[in-house]
């Protein structure tokens, strides 16, 4: 077999070699992984309570899903209730999914005092983690407090923040948050929480 390999021209001796390494690469991996052969592997970002029902389906369908935790920190989040459609807004410092996690063990638990555990626990509704945005990005923690608030105070009467999560606002981010609506409604945007706050505190 080796002779009749090397009988053959330069680049189709190089096609082989190629051939041949790929397929030791991928029964390695393979092995690695603990894979059975023609299963295949995937790697997806985690979502709390969404990621083991997906993992389920896809290994039925011979794909081996790896989740790995979304890289977001530093973060204001919105996250929904699927009853309703209030929102409950946070901010922390911690990987996002592991905050989601830790809002669902206070849930389960009937602990911990966020406005999310309160309205889940007294209305009897579910929140839809899957679906939590991120609002902004913010280093600071002190910008970042101050982004969540702005946030909550935007969305007023469409969160289920409770009272003190927000009264500690100064004064002055009374003035951002009029800012804010007036540009948002007039540009139909997004306009960044962040960028207007750092323009007060720096």
């Amino acid at each position: 077999m080796t002779s009749s390999v090397q009988q053959l021209p330069h680049v189709f001796r190089e096609t082989v070699a190629e051939n041949r390494v790929d397929a030791l690469y991928n029964s390695l991996n393979h092995v690695a992984r603990g894979l059975e052969p023609g299963e295949k592997f995937a790697s997806l970002p985690y979502i709390p309570n969404l990621s083991e029902k997906i993992g389920k389906v896809l290994r039925k369908h011979g794909i081996v899903a790896a989740f790995k935790p979304m890289d977001k920190q530093h973060v204001v989040y919105s996250v929904p209730c699927g009853a309703c459609g209030m929102e409950y807004i946070g901010q922390t410092s911690q990987y996002l999914e592991k905050r989601l996690s830790q809002h669902q063990s206070s849930v389960r638990l009937n602990t911990g005092g966020t406005g999310l555990t309160q309205h889940a626990i007294e209305r009897g509704h579910q929140f839809d983690y899957a679906k939590t945005k991120i609002l902004e990005r913010v280093e600071k923690e002190r910008n970042r407090k101050a982004a969540e608030m702005v946030h909550i105070k935007l969305r007023e009467g469409s969160t289920v923040n409770l009272q003190r999560e927000s009264t500690a606002m100064s004064n002055v981010y009374t003035g951002v948050v009029n800012k804010l609506r007036d540009l948002r409604v007039a540009a139909h945007t997004n306009t960044s929480v962040a960028s207007s706050i750092e323009g007060v505190w720096g």
